[in-house]
Parts: structure tokens; C-alpha cells; sequence
């Protein structure tokens, strides 16, 4: 069996009821984010992040509350972008889309 894609995890997560908020919690120095969700919505953002960690076709995926896997989010949550680097140490910068 291939890998399992990110996409492949949130196609099969659609209509399951997964809502995950991020936010950056205010005032706290260094910042933290908050990563809040029921243990259906955690499980599948670690199902995400190992697809992607896994898939070696892409280095990076996103979904985000205004685009694609807006139906996983809460209002007013940030997006999500996993990005793979291959190498330790690897200067490779982002490159957000």
C-alpha cells in the first residue's frame, strides 16, 4: 500500500465533525500558540502531520480557515502549514504560498 497522502487524511476526515482552533494565546512572552480541539479533531492533526512527514512527494501542505480544510477549523482559528525538511540542519527557508 502507498503511503497515505495529507490530502488522502482530510479527505477521509470530511464530515466527521473535526474543528480545531489555533490562536496565539495573548501576552505571553515568549508567544505560545494554542492548539484546541475535541480528541477526534488531535488525532486527526497528528494523522496530518505524520502523512506529511511521511510523504516524500511534497515538502509542505496547508489547510486554513478561508481556503482548503476550512471545515476543520472553529472561527477566528489560524491556518496550518507542515513543512518537511529532509536534511538536518538544512537551511531551507519556507516558501509560503
Amino acid at each position: 500500500m502507498d503511503t497515505e497522502r495529507p490530502d488522502d487524511i482530510c479527505a477521509k476526515s470530511y464530515g466527521r465533525g473535526i474543528r480545531l482552533l489555533l490562536k496565539q494565546l495573548n501576552g505571553e512572552a515568549p508567544p505560545i500558540v494554542l492548539i484546541e480541539g475535541d480528541r477526534k479533531s488531535l488525532e486527526f492533526l497528528a494523522d496530518l502531520i505524520m502523512a506529511q512527514a511521511r510523504f516524500t512527494k511534497d515538502s509542505g501542505f496547508q489547510i486554513f480557515p478561508s481556503g482548503p480544510g476550512g471545515s476543520f477549523f472553529s472561527p477566528g482559528s489560524l491556518g496550518i502549514y507542515v513543512h518537511r525538511v529532509d536534511q538536518q540542519g538544512s537551511e531551507e527557508q519556507v516558501q509560503r504560498p
